[in-house]
Formats: C-alpha cells, structure tokens, sequence
C-alpha cells in the first residue's frame, strides 16, 4: 500500500469519528432541549393533602394540633434514629405565631401557626429547605357516624429551577409519606388519650369529686 493511500485513509477515520462526535452531541443537545422544555412545562408548585379518621373528640385531638411545642410528639419531623437531627420550638408552646423548625442531615423546616379557629382548624405557613415556601391547614370535622376527620393539606412553590420541577412527583410522594405516619401517630395518641379519660369519668353512683375504679373493686368474703 502506497504512504499516499494510508494518509487518505487515515482522513476518512478522522472524518467518520468527527461526524459520530458531532452526532452525538447533537443529540445531547436535542435531549437536553426536551428536558428543560418539558421542566418548564410541569408546574413551579407542590400539593399533598391526607386524611385520618380519629375516635376521639375534636377539643382533644385540637391539643395537637394547634400547639407546636406538641408537633415532635407525632409528626415525621421528631428525629426518631437520627443524632443529627435537632429542633425547638417557639413564639409559646401554641396559638398565634408560634412554630416549631427543625433541622437534620435529611432534611431542614419551619412551620408557623398564622391563624387558627379553635377546635376547626390551623393555618400554617413556612419554608422547607430554607427556600421553598409552604402554607397548610389541619382541619378537624366531626362525621355524623361518630369520629373526627383530621385532614391535612399543604402547598409548597418550586421556584425557577426546572430540576426541581422535574422532582415535584417525587416530593409529593416524600411529603404523602410523611403526613401518613404524622396522622397515624396523631390517631394512635389521641385514641389512647381518649380511652384513658373516658376511663376516670366519674361513676355515676360516686360522691362528686371521685372516680370510677378502673376495676370493679374485689367482694369481701362473708362470714361462715
């Protein structure tokens, strides 16, 4: 084979390796274009809304929901098996501008009660990540079939970012998580809770001021 002949095809390897480079950057781009095309179109903006049924009356399950210093008890933001977790609250222990934030390796938030009508419902706001506004309700409704239904609803705003656009389902689907377990908890305690004083009402041929025995209290023996 002729030197001539080698250079010439060595061109051609160079040419048919620059055309695949160019190709798949093109496509690259192509690809990206639809992404961020496609990020712009999701909507800047998150929302999630659950419900529990509690057997408990709603001026009980009101004690934990309208009182932030009482969120670590059966919310999912309580730092359960995470030493990096840390959180306070603030503003008093409930009602008009008090909160609860927290802070941990996983996740970083602040909740604020910005209004509330006793024994229906909270309004809150704050921020998740330190950058994401959120605003919410726990609503308490008494069912006709005996219960109190806690619905939980909360909206949050992605900004610009279409990454962050892109992630809104996996959000939705982190924050439905969560507000299950926090109902659940909330369920489990307010039940518990309500058992209990049912429990200690007073018996109803007791002296006023006494209880009725969580047992019936034991038969003397009789004389034989």
């Amino acid at each position: 084979m002729r030197p001539g002949w080698v250079r010439v095809d060595k061109l051609k390897d160079e040419r048919q390796d620059q055309g695949v480079y160019r190709r798949i950057a093109l496509i690259t781009l192509a690809l990206f274009g639809i992404l961020l095309g496609a990020a712009w179109m999701t909507p800047d903006t998150w929302y999630v809304e659950r419900e529990v049924v509690v057997d408990a009356p709603a001026e009980l399950i009101w004690e934990w929901v309208a009182s932030p210093s009482r969120y670590p008890e059966w919310t999912a933001w309580n730092g359960e098996d995470d030493p990096s977790f840390s959180s306070e609250h603030f503003g008093g222990t409930g009602g008009y501008l008090s909160g609860y934030r927290w802070t941990s390796s996983e996740s970083v938030g602040e909740l604020l009660v910005t209004d509330s009508e006793p024994h229906w419902r909270v309004t809150l706001e704050g921020t998740l990540e330190k950058r994401f506004p959120v605003k919410g309700f726990i609503e308490l409704n008494s069912l006709d079939e005996g219960g109190v239904e806690v619905r939980w609803s909360e909206a949050g705003e992605l900004g610009w970012d279409p990454l962050m656009r892109l992630f809104r389902p996996l959000i939705e689907k982190h924050m439905k998580a969560d507000f299950d377990q926090g109902l659940g908890r909330l369920k489990s305690l307010a039940e518990a809770e309500a058992a209990k004083r049912r429990d200690a009402q007073p018996h109803s041929d007791a002296p006023v001021g006494t209880f009725e025995p969580a047992s019936p209290p034991p038969v003397p023996p009789t004389g034989g």
